[in-house]
């Protein structure tokens, strides 16, 4: 029968598949690697004839049990898609029941859910990204991080980032230059004493 229809796409082939995965016992890697197809392949097949992974029945929603999906997402290790396959639903169902389940998801990253504002300082002019989260506020001015991109963040730290030109909101990094803070202060003190631009 499987020698007969491996002339004729026999991963297409329900009955192919039910020998192969209930009479032979392979697994899907073994059945893919069988009949020269990717695992994928062999997954959708499956599904679409109904032949479930782990025994499960078609449209068993087995993902409603949050012990289930559990097992089969954290410790068993299937993806998504596996376990959609399994129950015969789309992943995106999967993903909605391990968020209703609290089971987090491998690999997850943060996400901004709007980006950062940049403002610009009314009275002194510099300029600076601005966020507000847990309670507190988060302020990281343009032209520290400029300072440290072209110093170091060594050579930045506990130092005063100076505009050559007083100019707050002109950050090339060419117009930038560490000082420490007394020299920093005594340099806009000549400026103040001398009627220049103290910014």
């Amino acid at each position: 029968m499987i020698a007969e229809n491996l002339n004729e796409a026999p991963h297409r082939d329900k009955d192919v598949l039910e020998q192969l995965y209930y009479g032979e016992g392979l697994n899907q890697d073994e059945i893919a690697e069988r009949l020269g197809v990717a695992t994928i392949t062999i997954r959708r097949q499956m599904s679409r004839h109904g032949i479930n992974p782990g025994n499960a029945e078609p449209d068993r929603d087995y993902y409603r049990d949050a012990s289930w999906l559990s097992e089969k997402y954290v410790e068993e290790g299937l993806t998504q898609e596996e376990i959609g396959e399994i129950c015969g639903v789309c992943t995106s169902t999967i993903s909605k029941w391990l968020r209703r389940h609290g089971i987090e998801g491998r690999n997850k990253k943060w996400k901004l859910t709007a980006p950062v504002p940049v403002r610009t300082h009314p009275h002194k002019g510099y300029v600076r990204w601005s966020d507000r989260h847990g309670g507190e506020r988060d302020l990281v001015k343009v032209h520290r991080l400029l300072a440290v991109s072209k110093y170091g963040f060594d050579a930045v730290c506990g130092m005063d980032v100076h505009h050559k030109d007083n100019i707050p909101w002109d950050n090339r990094p060419d117009n930038l230059e560490i000082l420490t803070p007394e020299d920093h202060r005594s340099l806009h003190a000549n400026q103040r004493a001398n009627g220049g631009d103290s910014s």
